[in-house]
């Protein structure tokens, strides 16, 4: 655990000793990187397998064709699902997954309406 005591500050370390940590870190990043691929390899490879049982009958009666009845399907109907039911963090993930998230803010001009936050005070809405 790092402390005042066991830092060692970076000017009394030897230019030979700095290589030697940075090799070893640069080695061990691209050991993790390695990882983090063969992961989502694996996961792609899983993703993309057949829904069986009440998985498959789900996504039949979902009305998804035969060929795209897979567990990643299975996933996005879930999330779905989850979205539907208020879940907001499903709700941004989907819309992340469209591509929606970033998109541009919609003008008041694109439906054709115009207001502004005074025309809902108090003194403009009536009670009827």
């Amino acid at each position: 655990m790092a402390n005042e005591k066991n830092l060692k500050p970076h000017e009394i370390r030897s230019t030979s000793e700095a290589r030697e940590k940075g090799a070893k870190g640069g080695k061990a990043s691209g050991e993790a990187r390695r990882r983090k691929r063969d992961s989502r390899q694996v996961l792609e490879m899983i993703s993309n397998l057949s829904a069986k049982g009440a998985g498959a009958q789900l996504l039949e009666v979902a009305g998804v064709p035969k060929n795209a009845r897979t567990l990643r399907t299975l996933r996005l109907l879930g999330l779905q699902k989850k979205a539907e039911l208020g879940d907001v963090s499903a709700n941004r993930l989907i819309l992340e997954i469209l591509g929606e998230l970033n998109a541009p803010p919609v003008s008041d001009d694109d439906y054709g309406f115009s207001f502004t936050i005074e025309d809902f005070s108090d003194d403009n809405v009536s009670n009827t």
